[in-house]
């Protein structure tokens, strides 16, 4: 068959009409693309066709032949014929329903009075209680009422209701499950499988009887669920539901972002009649994640619907906005450029962000800008002296078409989920999947080449990967005209691939088939910087990881993607914007010479973990403090002035994420009293200054001068964006870095590795009650390594205590012998741990408090 002959339309008769359909396409795909309506239940567009309801049967015609087909496994032939409505088809759509609803409740479904009953009324004549519509968490939002009325099925049904009486499971964290109302379509196991290969639901048999439950275990706490909720989306009925608002009804639908992390997934917001966010639904139109969602983004916004700061406060007396904005003004003239620090927040849009670069950095002069979350900046540097752009490139859902996948140093399955998502699909297809990192996570269980070196000698590992490269000359040939090559090729000839592979633990052959895998096809790089403390540490690695994307001649490549693991939903945004202290775009390094001991700070906190304000000796010390949140927890806390600003749910504007797309976020609820966003806030406050170059009307006027003077935005049209978002691709001018980094002390102490996974032997596991919810109770096991055994004399199966150095705390454990990693200890905690912890959380804005995967020194191993 041609190219042409694949491409080419295939032309069908459906229900008398002729259409056409793309290559490809089941004839239920093409009758949705042509407004017509065949019943479904089972078939999702985000899963694989799977025919297992048989609600979508229709006769299709082929050369004279007839049949009854399934229209969602069927694919369309130029010239078939396809008949969805005659009498024949609807009976034999209302026998099947017949069969599903012996085991669903329908009084209500199929009652004749249906159109007569508001939406929650209490029906007196005909259904039962436990039978009623009104009963389910779901009402209104239930598919199989659709399906139900397009089949016109009659009141009484000729088979029998019976009701399974299975225990309904509220015992998990974040959602119940109630198995009394699934109707076997299988979306929630198929999705877990297909999407998030996970496997945590599957089929089981109860009494002869298929339905779903937990793959391992009856708890999702031991079943490997990481509650992204994708489940709960794909739900046609009332079986899987959030618990919060559990009962609510939706008034109002947004289109928005979510704002937990730099995925930039795009989601429906569903708010009820009292002005709150009552539940985030994963949108397929999103291009970043594809309709799925994460544990974060699906559960953790129940702050926007808390008693919020709605005026300002001066020293925790309320005073008026207008007040406020004279102080605030006063407090600026008052000190130096040089001694006023501007925290932002990472949530803060584009919009915000750039009037607060126009006014603190370039009309003030105020050069200590830097966004709450930032722990990156080595990141963007790097990046910046490697691409000549201090982001990264590629797209998210194609890094499952790359041929290796190298993740470094990073924990994207909890930081960064979507991303996580998309390279384990590379791996269940038959990618390479490559980990560096000490711990075991839930990326090293999909990995196929998992090596563990401590986090200050992967910068070794990877020089004489291209040492390697080099020696074998396997660099691409576009690296000849990189910048800098020679000096690399100088650095690297110092370095001995053997004599490097005994130092850090591993055999001169594990090095050699690393070389060869990452020259062998398209590879794309996803790394972090997790572990490493020093700024020396995190450049030596970031160098070396660049220098090899560059041999490996994935610069250029259209298929290897350079994703970089930041926090913060909108960091990748403040690049652009210029809102850095070191950087005044994506593209221009400036160097300057920050004073770290600010006496005025001005600190955006929405989306900050409250440490990095609390632990932050700089804000501590300032002798004035000026706070924009709407989090009442600040009121009484140590802040000479707090303005009250929007969170996610009340703010407008537009988000940029690791791939550099555009993407606009509505609002959905209206904020109160004196609480505005950010970009009103520098607007006025800069009209009280004086400043005259800002004076916008709105967030489009803010948005044009983006795109006069931001480079890569001159092409976007704001009202295309709020249907459509917009990748910028940057012209990449590469370059290899050459760094002289002095040398540091080797560290000579025992290192607890701390890891997290999904899912974990059932034989040390146990799900208790506590107050009536699921927790598990794991028996710890410790991994020693065999230097430590030795000089410990302990042995395989003893029992003994650790003593970490900075909070002596006592971490107590049953010893397996780790023999890949020298003095070293590692421990593998399970996620429904965390997931707990997270839930019964007391701050509700908890996505950026997640216990992080860090190492502790340990000062002693005690036995028992």
């Amino acid at each position: 068959m041609t190219t042409t002959d694949k491409n080419k339309l295939a032309t069908i008769n459906l229900n008398g009409t002729y259409i056409n359909a793309k290559p490809g396409q089941t004839i239920i795909q093409a009758a949705m693309d042509h407004g017509v309506y065949i019943p479904y239940l089972c078939y999702h567009p985000g899963l694989d066709p799977y025919g297992a309801c048989r609600m979508c049967v229709v006769e299709t015609e082929v050369n004279g032949r007839k049949s009854i087909q399934a229209s969602c496994t069927t694919p369309v032939t130029d010239g078939m014929i396809v008949t969805s409505t005659q009498d024949d088809i609807k009976d034999l759509r209302q026998g099947i329903m017949d069969l599903l609803i012996t085991e669903h409740p329908h009084g209500c479904l199929t009652c004749h009075r249906i159109e007569l009953c508001g939406p929650q009324d209490v029906c007196q004549r005909h259904v039962s209680v436990t039978d009623r519509c009104t009963t389910c968490p779901k009402n209104e939002r239930c598919e199989l009422k659709d399906t139900i009325r397009s089949t016109e099925l009659d009141m009484r049904t000729p088979l029998t209701y019976n009701r399974r009486n299975l225990p309904i499971h509220s015992d998990d964290p974040f959602y119940d499950r109630d198995y009394n109302l699934c109707i076997v379509c299988v979306r929630c196991v198929r999705v877990c499988d297909e999407v998030r290969i996970d496997n945590a639901l599957t089929l089981k048999q109860r009494s002869g009887i298929a339905i779903v439950g937990t793959a391992s275990g009856n708890s999702l706490l031991e079943s490997g669920c990481e509650f992204c909720g994708a489940c709960i989306d794909m739900c046609p009925t009332g079986a899987l539901v959030e618990r919060d608002y559990k009962w609510e009804k939706m008034e109002k639908k947004t289109t928005t972002i979510c704002a937990n992390c730099p995925v930039g997934c795009q989601v429906i917001s569903e708010s009820n009649k009292f002005n709150k966010v009552i539940r985030l639904i994963g949108d397929l139109a999103g291009e970043a994640n594809q309709g799925q969602t994460c544990m974060r983004g699906k559960f953790a916004y129940d702050y926007v619907n808390e008693k919020k700061l709605n005026y300002v406060y001066k020293n925790n007396e309320k005073i008026s906005y207008e007040e406020g904005l004279k102080d605030l003004s006063s407090v600026i003239k008052k000190y130096d450029s040089k001694s006023i620090a501007v925290y932002g927040s990472p949530r803060s849009t584009n919009e915000d962000l750039y009037l607060s670069k126009i006014l603190f950095k370039d009309s003030l002069g105020i050069q200590n800008l830097s966004i709450l979350a930032n722990n990156d900046k080595e990141i963007f540097e790097s990046l910046y002296l490697a691409t000549g752009n201090s982001t990264g490139k590629g797209n998210l859902g194609k890094i499952k078409d790359s041929d290796n996948i190298l993740l470094v140093l990073g924990n994207p399955s909890e930081m960064q989920n979507i991303v996580a998502m998309y390279a384990k699909q590379a791996a269940r297809s038959g990618k390479n999947l490559i980990v560096i990192d000490p711990r075991e996570t839930e990326m090293t269980r999909y990995s196929n080449n998992w090596i563990r070196v401590q986090p200050e000698d992967i910068f070794k590992l990877i020089n004489a990967i291209s040492k390697i490269i080099i020696d074998q000359a396997n660099e691409s040939s576009d690296t000849v005209n990189y910048p800098n090559l020679d000096l690399a090729i100088a650095e690297y000839s110092s370095y001995d691939a053997l004599k490097i592979a005994k130092e850090i633990g591993l055999q001169d052959k594990e090095i050699k088939d690393l070389a060869a895998l990452l020259i062998s096809g398209d590879t794309s790089f996803i790394f972090g910087t997790d572990l490493l403390d020093s700024n020396t540490e995190k450049n030596k690695y970031l160098s070396s990881l660049l220098n090899l994307y560059h041999l490996t001649g994935n610069t250029n490549n259209e298929k290897s993607s350079l994703i970089p693991l930041i926090n913060g939903a909108n960091q990748i945004g403040a690049m652009y914007m210029g809102f850095d202290k070191n950087l005044s775009g994506i593209n221009k390094l400036d160097k300057n010479i920050i004073n770290n001991n600010p006496e005025l700070c001005l600190i955006f906190e929405d989306g900050a973990d409250p440490k990095l304000i609390e632990d932050n000796d700089a804000i501590k010390n300032a002798k004035f403090k000026v706070l924009f949140t709407n989090k009442t927890k600040y009121k009484n806390k140590d802040f000479d002035l707090i303005f009250p600003v929007t969170d996610f749910s009340s703010r407008a504007g537009t988000y940029m994420n690791i791939e550099n797309r555009i993407q606009y976020t509505d609002s959905s609820i209206a904020p109160k009293g004196d609480t505005k966003e950010i970009w009103q806030i520098i607007n006025d406050l800069s009209k009280e200054l004086k400043i005259s170059e800002i004076n916008f009307k709105n967030k489009e006027d803010i948005f044009t001068s983006i795109a006069k003077n931001i480079k890569g935005f001159s092409l976007i049209d704001y009202d295309n964006l709020k249907k459509e978002s917009f990748v910028i691709n940057n012209n990449i001018v590469p370059s290899f870095i050459n760094h002289e980094y002095s040398s540091e002390e080797p560290i000579d102490c025992i290192r607890l590795y701390e890891g997290r996974v999904l899912i974990k032997d059932s034989e040390n596991l146990e799900v208790i009650k506590n107050e009536g919810m699921n927790e598990v109770k794991i028996t710890t096991k410790i991994g020693v390594s065999n230097d430590i055994i030795e000089k410990f004399g302990i042995k395989e199966g003893a029992l003994v205590t650790l003593i970490s150095r900075s909070d002596h705390r006592e971490i107590k454990g049953e010893v397996t012998i780790l023999d890949d990693l020298k003095n070293s200890i590692s421990i593998t905690n399970l996620f429904g741990e965390m997931a707990t912890e997270m839930q019964n959380f007391k701050d509700k804005d908890w996505s950026m408090q997640i216990p992080k995967l860090n190492y502790q020194i340990i000062d002693n191993i005690k036995k028992g």
